[in-house]
């Protein structure tokens, strides 16, 4: 898979309740209402939530499935 490239967005003030901590993980995004699925890959975690990169980045508030290979589905 190569290296997708993350969106840039401005930085605003961290308002996060949990720390994130870096990681690199190769996973699969599904998005059930297009019945299409892709290589994906989480670059950070923390107790409320993850960053994952992908070619085709799905639109805002689209609901996807993600499979993190050795954790599971999310």
């Amino acid at each position: 898979m190569s290296q997708p490239q993350p969106v840039a967005f401005p930085i605003k003030e961290n308002r996060r309740q949990h720390e994130r901590s870096a990681v690199s993980l190769d996973g699969q995004l599904f998005v059930p209402a297009e019945e299409s699925e892709q290589p994906c890959q989480v670059v950070d975690l923390s107790a409320g939530g993850a960053r994952v990169v992908c070619d085709d980045v799905p639109p805002c508030a689209t609901y996807v499935i993600l499979y993190v290979n050795g954790f599971g589905r999310f």
